[in-house]
């Protein structure tokens, strides 16, 4: 039986995380993002650095994290485009999935945003 093109899509994931305002939100909150006790720093194979260079969200595709905490996980890193990511970068700061959620819940409570 084939595959059905749409099953091999990344989940996009909820809409509020490509808005703008939502990104400012994400923007105020780096600091705390970088430094809550439940962001991880994850150590990168420099062979896999090399392979993703240029491409951090593909880099982040093959480590399984969902594609709606991409743009976050750049930030929080200092870069401003996927294609900053370099081979030297062999750490990356990825805040917890429930702190970015829980800033958007705030978000979306406090401004009546459909998420």
């Amino acid at each position: 039986m084939a595959m059905s093109i749409n099953s091999l899509m990344n989940d996009e994931g909820p809409k509020i995380f490509y808005d703008a305002d939502f990104r400012n939100v994400i923007e105020a909150h780096l600091r705390i993002l970088r430094e809550h006790p439940n962001t991880a720093v994850l150590d990168i194979e420099p062979q896999k650095a090399y392979k993703y260079e240029f491409d951090l969200y593909g880099l982040l595709l093959s480590l399984n994290i969902a594609p709606y905490y991409h743009w976050t996980v750049m930030r929080v890193n200092d870069l401003t485009t996927p294609t900053d990511f370099t081979h030297e970068m062999l750490r990356l700061i990825l805040p917890a999935a429930g702190t970015i959620d829980s800033i958007r819940s705030t978000h979306t409570a406090t401004y009546k945003v459909k998420s």
